[in-house]
């Protein structure tokens, strides 16, 4: 008759390095990807940097708005600052109700 409450221990051992071995291997596999993932963006980051060109193209908009130039000659057309224009506008249409 066979016992029930028998442990089979040498199966249990197995089992349990098995268990053992792919987790440390799982986890170590998952730092592995994080890495490479992180160094790669870190290496994206570097190489490309459009905030040199955006800064300089916000710079160039910024002196547009505050300054006198010819928009076109030939119709007489000339920008202001945009404070200015803004103050004109306002006296143009009188005060608001």
């Amino acid at each position: 008759m066979a016992k029930y409450d028998d442990l089979n221990m040498p199966l249990i051992s197995v089992v349990a390095f098995i268990s053992i071995v792919l987790t440390f291997v799982s986890i170590v596999a998952a730092q592995i990807i994080y890495y490479a993932y992180e160094r790669n963006e870190i290496y994206t980051k570097r190489t490309s940097l459009p905030d040199a060109d955006a800064d300089n193209q916000i710079n160039q908009q910024i002196g547009r708005l505050n300054s006198y130039g010819w928009i076109d000659r030939q119709n007489k057309v000339l920008a202001i600052p945009i404070d200015q224009a803004m103050s004109l506008v306002l006296k143009e249409q009188g005060p608001s109700t």
